[in-house]
Formats: structure tokens, C-alpha cells, sequence
């Protein structure tokens, strides 16, 4: 079955494996590449496979449309190893579908969940093919933050965050600020910033965020909502914490096109994981040295 080209989705290894009843399924193989800092799989790779397959179901009907909302829940790590991400049907009219998504590893443990909703896609948009690089990492001349004793911009920790070059530009107890260019192995294939990119940027972020509270937290939900495509560079991501407590983190996240204006914004819910301070200490102190 021939597909669009989809570079972000090439880069991460995503394969149309068949087609069922109500959707598809769809295989990509976790590798270190696809990683966090925490040795497991990056909240953006679970997401991007799970858009991506959405999207592949709505072409299997013959219909070109685009991601408009998600919503994501992670119920396990998703590890080292082969993943299968299945998609069914809820809805669909003239103008809308709702897919819900499911993404197991190797041992068939239910990881991830989402439900994707799509829209006709404009079709009468052209292919960009102008990547300017636009972010750099700060030289030694720049002053630290006061309050981590970092220099911005400085890349994201991590393999993942290595591969779509995602940076921190800024961080404070309340608002934190991380930024992507838009290269051509993560856009979609207008040549727009991938949706799978923007959430990827907002994950960090909010990872970031809760951080600079002493500890490592990860993220049980989020729900996003995309505007229009970010066709140009870079993306910009501003976190802002709203609730802070022991057991629960509550964040609001905005992404802006290079131009300024808004492409999405969504929520994200944080469990703060105690036990592993000394693991997010650790990563700190590599980011400094």
C-alpha cells in the first residue's frame, strides 16, 4: 500500500504492517536512538507512532487529513524492543474522524493510548524546502542561568532529543522555554514542523520544567490541540507550571511558529518519580560540566 512520504515517520522506523477491520497496524523497533535520558522511550516516539498511524487509517479510506487534537495517557515505559501500534475507528463524517490508538511492546503490554482527531487536510499547500538553522548552543562568553548555573541555548538532553535537535532556550520556576528548527527528517511532507515535533518539544519541556524541582517526573497525560502547521522555523515552546504538588504536576504549554503565531497549545499532568532524584541529579550535573 503506498503512503505519502512521511520523513519524520521514516525516521523513526514506522511501518505499515496491515489492515484490519477498523484501521491499520503499524510496527517501529525502539532503539537507543529513540531514547530519554532515563534509559526508556521518549514520550514523543509513542505519540508520533500513534498520530502517524491515525493518519495511515484515514489514507486507508481514501482520505488525506491531518492531526487537529490528541489525547494521550501513559500507562507503562515502552522499552528497548519491537512496539505494535493499532488503530480503530470511532467516528468519521464528511469532514471529521476519531481514531483511538494503542501501542504495546514486544511482550504485548498495553504502553500508550491516545485518541486522534482528524480533519481534511488543505491540500493546495506547497512543499517547503527551505530549512534554515536558526538555533545554536550558547558559547562558553554566555552567562549561566542563575538558577540552574546553565548556559541557553543548550540541546535537551538525550538520544531523542539529540536526533530532532530540540534545545532548552530558557528556564525559571514558573516558565520554561524550549525551541526546535524545523530540519527535513522532522517535518511531515509539506516540509511543515511534524506533529509529532511540536509534541516532542512540549514533552521536553515539560520535563525540563519539573526538573528544577529536584526530582524526575513523568508524564501520565497530556491533550493538545493544533491550529494551523508551523511552516516556519523555528517552533517555540513556552511551559508554564501551574499546580506543584507531591504527587501531581500540572502544566500549560504553547508552541509558536517562527513567525509568532500560535500553532497548538495542550496540558500536560506530571507524576513526580522520588525515587530517581539522584538519577535527574546526575543528568544536571552532565549538563553543566
Amino acid at each position: 500500500m503506498e503512503y505519502r512520504t512521511d520523513p519524520f515517520a521514516a525516521q523513526l522506523g514506522i511501518a505499515f504492517s496491515r489492515q484490519t477491520d477498523t484501521g491499520i497496524i503499524t510496527t517501529a523497533v525502539i532503539s537507543e536512538k529513540h531514547l530519554n535520558p532515563y534509559k526508556i522511550a521518549h514520550g514523543g516516539v509513542a505519540y508520533t507512532l500513534g498520530c502517524v498511524t491515525a493518519q495511515w487509517s484515514a489514507v486507508c479510506r481514501d482520505r488525506e487529513m491531518e492531526v487537529s487534537a490528541v489525547s494521550s495517557q501513559y500507562l507503562a515505559p515502552l522499552g528497548l524492543g519491537p512496539a505494535e501500534c493499532e488503530s480503530r475507528l470511532l467516528f468519521a463524517d464528511k469532514g471529521h474522524c476519531t481514531y483511538e490508538v494503542s501501542v504495546r511492546d514486544g511482550n504485548g503490554r498495553l504502553c500508550f493510548s491516545q485518541l486522534v482527531m482528524l480533519q481534511p487536510r488543505e491540500t493546495e499547500k506547497t512543499v517547503n524546502t527551505n530549512f534554515p538553522r536558526t538555533i545554536f548552543p550558547a558559547s562558553e562568553d554566555v552567562l549561566p542561568n542563575p538558577i540552574t548555573g546553565l548556559r541557553f541555548p543548550m540541546q535537551s538532553p538525550g538520544p531523542f532529543c539529540d536526533m530532532t535537535q530540540i534545545y532548552i532556550l530558557d528556564c525559571g520556576l514558573d516558565i520554561t522555554t524550549v525551541g526546535a528548527d524545523i530540519l527535513p527528517k522532522t517535518s511531515d511532507d509539506r516540509g511543515a514542523a511534524h506533529c509529532g515535533l511540536v509534541y516532542t518539544c512540549c514533552d521536553t519541556g515539560v520535563g525540563v520544567a519539573s526538573s528544577l524541582r529536584g526530582s524526575l517526573a513523568v508524564t501520565v497525560s497530556s491533550a493538545m490541540k493544533y491550529f494551523r502547521p508551523a511552516e516556519v522555523g523555528p517552533v517555540r515552546v513556552t511551559v508554564q507550571s501551574v499546580r506543584a504538588g507531591h504527587t501531581i504536576l500540572y502544566y500549560l504549554v504553547t508552541a509558536e511558529d517562527g513567525t509568532g503565531m500560535p500553532v497548538a497549545a495542550g496540558q500536560f499532568c506530571l507524576h513526580p518519580k522520588q525515587e530517581l532524584n539522584g538519577l535527574a541529579e546526575e543528568i544536571m550535573n552532565e549538563c553543566k560540566s
